[in-house]
């Protein structure tokens, strides 16, 4: 999975993209430090490429079946500073 947070503690705000490669990926928005992370389950059709873009404080999340083709999947609007931390996420 792929995630942008407003800062590596726990509890930080984000948007968290995630597939396990099977027919459902998930996508995870946290709009508030410290609050309630909420996750949703969404069927994967076989795209396992995934992106967040961001545009000011805008978050959406594409999937792909082949990095060319992308598909729009969810998008947030979550107020953070102009310099957060991206990464891969692992679970």
């Amino acid at each position: 999975g792929i995630v942008m947070r407003e800062s590596s503690n726990a509890g930080a705000k984000k948007a968290q993209l995630m597939t396990n490669l099977s027919s459902f990926s998930r996508r995870e928005f946290r709009t508030t430090t410290n609050g309630a992370a909420f996750p949703q389950q969404f069927p994967s059709n076989q795209r396992y490429w995934l992106r967040i873009t961001r545009a000011g404080n805008q978050f959406t999340m594409q999937v792909s079946p082949n990095g060319t083709a992308w598909y729009f999947v969810g998008a947030q609007n979550i107020s953070m500073g102009s310099c957060i931390e991206m990464g891969l996420v692992v679970t």
